[in-house]
Order: structure tokens, then C-alpha cells, then sequence
């Protein structure tokens, strides 16, 4: 995509008109011309965290909308959780499952034709009752407004995966049925589980190593559910990462300034050696008030079921 074989110059006309099915033409001089009246592309990739800072460098994909095209989905990592064994699926589970896929692959099968989907009217309100919800949320002062070319083709993608959805629950008569309103409903919650992990992602193309350093300390701040420490504690705990205290302080200022810690402006000083500063941490990070004022620990869940992407948390976020 990035030109690997075309002297390093991107050639993108293919993965964005292949989204929306445009058709593709291709005439160069010295050779025939190509023609894809009807393009259908699927991209799945899956990986590694560092590689979205990467291909956000490459500005042919921001500026002509390239990233604006996935659906970003980025999971807490299981790395020391995961289960080393798994039972095999059951046989009548896998033959169930190649029997349905075949089925709905058979249904695609209708020629020249063009097929279409339609919305019953419960369905279409509830479409247009979404579109209304997240339309405001894409100005510039709103939460997405720094993705607006991402959220602009959301609504493409919910209505998309509706279809899909459609089709894998009534294969055997999806063509001529009527898109239900829960199936809407279904694709407006994937729609709504994209959008923050969108906003992570973009978040994490655009993060410097100031950032990662602050994600590094926010996740151990919750991993440990710390509500009080200084920056003597995180420095030690975190010393393969920081070899230096200063890149510490520079990241607890960051931290800071984004609301999720403060920094204590009278903290008792220690009975012995240097006196560190000491930060306390916002309650809003793990989804509870703690019980104590003078607790260090708090037992309760971390608000994100993704990787922390730096925003404000709370009315004192800045």
C-alpha cells in the first residue's frame, strides 16, 4: 500500500474506491486498460500496537482518507492471563458452522444482477434516530470532532454491517426479507464499540514517546488501583522503562495536566532521605468513589475495557 513496489509511491485508488465499490480505471500509456466495473475488497489485518504510529507518518493515508476506511478494534492485552489448552469444537458445531457459511455464500450467487437490502420503518427511524444522536458529536469542540473524517463514514459502516447481519441470520430468505429494527439495533452497538476504540487508535497514531510513557504510568497506576503515591514509588517500580527520574516527572506533569493525577501541594515529608513528590489519583479512573479519603488502594474496576487513550476523565481534567 505504502509503494513497496512502485518506487516507494503509494497507489491507493484501489483500496479507496474498492470500499465503497466505485468503479476502477486504469489506463496507462504502453499497455491495455483495466477495468473494475464492480470492485468488492475486503482488508482484515491484525497488528502489533506500534505499527499505527508508523502508518500514520505516512501522510498519503491521512490526507486521502485511507485510515478513515478501517474499523480499529484494539483489546486489553492478555499477555500472563491467557489459558495454555482449550478444548477442541465439538464436530457438529464445525459442521454446522461450513453448512451456514456455504449457505450464505450460495445466496450471492445471482448473476448480473444488482440486489438490494431494504429497512422496514421501524428499522429506518431507528437509523436516522442514531444518525441524529452522533451527527453533533462530530464538531470540532465535541468528542469527535479530531476524527470527523472517521465518523463521517461510521454511518456507511453500521448500515453495512446491518446487511451483513441480516443476511447471516435469514440466508434462506434475506434477499426478498426486510431489515428488522434489532438487527439495527445490533449494528448500532458495534457502531458504538468502534467509536472508542477509533478514538484510541487515532490516539495512539498520533502519540509521541511523551504519551506512551504516560500510558505506561496509567497502567500501572491501575493495574496496582493506587490512589496516593510519589514519584519515587512509580520511578522504582518503573525503572527498566525510565532509567532517569526526569522522564518520570515528565509524565506524571502530563498525567497531570490531563486530570488524571495531582500533584499534592503540602505531602508530610519522609522521616528520612529526599523528600519526593507525591500525587494522588483521580477515583474517577477506576468507576468509583473511594470509600476513604486516606485509602491507598481502591478495589473497584478501571473505567475502559481498552487501552487508556489519554483523555480527560472527570469536571477537574484540566
Amino acid at each position: 500500500m505504502a509503494g513497496r513496489y512502485s518506487s516507494g509511491l503509494p497507489n491507493l485508488d484501489v483500496y479507496l474506491q474498492g470500499h465503497a465499490g466505485d468503479p476502477i480505471r486504469v489506463d496507462r500509456r504502453g499497455r491495455p486498460p483495466e477495468f473494475v466495473d464492480r470492485p468488492a475488497l475486503t482488508v482484515g489485518l491484525a497488528v502489533q500496537p506500534y505499527v499505527l504510529g508508523k502508518i500514520a507518518r505516512l501522510a498519503e493515508f491521512g490526507g486521502r482518507g485511507l485510515l478513515d476506511r478501517f474499523l480499529y478494534s484494539i483489546p486489553i492485552g492478555t499477555v500472563g492471563f491467557r489459558k495454555t489448552t482449550y478444548p477442541p469444537v465439538p464436530q457438529a458445531i464445525r459442521a454446522h458452522y461450513d453448512a451456514s457459511v456455504r449457505a450464505i455464500a450460495a445466496t450471492f450467487d445471482y448473476g448480473d444482477a444488482t440486489a438490494s437490502l431494504h429497512l422496514t420503518g421501524e428499522a429506518l427511524r431507528v437509523f436516522t434516530d442514531w444518525r441524529g444522536e452522533i451527527e453533533p458529536r462530530r464538531r470540532p469542540s465535541s468528542d469527535l470532532g479530531h476524527i470527523q473524517g472517521w465518523s463521517s463514514k461510521l454511518d456507511g459502516a453500521v448500515i453495512r454491517m446491518a446487511g451483513l447481519l441480516h443476511l447471516a441470520e435469514t440466508f434462506d430468505s434475506g434477499w426478498t426479507a426486510p431489515i428488522a429494527d434489532t438487527t439495527v439495533i445490533a449494528a448500532i452497538t458495534i457502531g458504538d464499540y468502534l467509536i472508542a476504540h477509533a478514538q484510541a487508535a487515532f490516539s495512539r497514531m498520533a502519540a509521541d514517546s511523551g504519551l506512551e510513557d504516560a500510558r505506561t504510568i496509567l497502567r500501572w497506576i491501575i493495574d496496582n488501583k493506587l490512589l496516593r503515591f510519589s514519584q519515587r514509588d512509580c520511578h522504582r517500580a518503573l525503572e527498566s522503562r525510565f532509567p532517569k527520574a526526569a522522564l518520570v516527572g515528565a509524565a506524571l506533569a502530563l498525567l497531570a495536566d490531563f486530570g488524571w493525577v495531582r500533584l499534592v501541594e503540602h505531602a508530610e515529608p519522609r522521616s528520612s532521605g529526599r523528600p519526593s513528590k507525591e500525587y494522588e489519583v483521580n477515583p474517577l479512573s477506576f468507576g468509583a468513589e473511594p470509600s476513604s479519603a486516606s485509602t491507598d488502594r481502591v478495589e473497584s474496576r478501571p473505567v475502559s475495557r481498552i487501552e487508556p487513550a489519554i483523555a480527560p476523565v472527570g469536571p477537574e481534567a484540566r
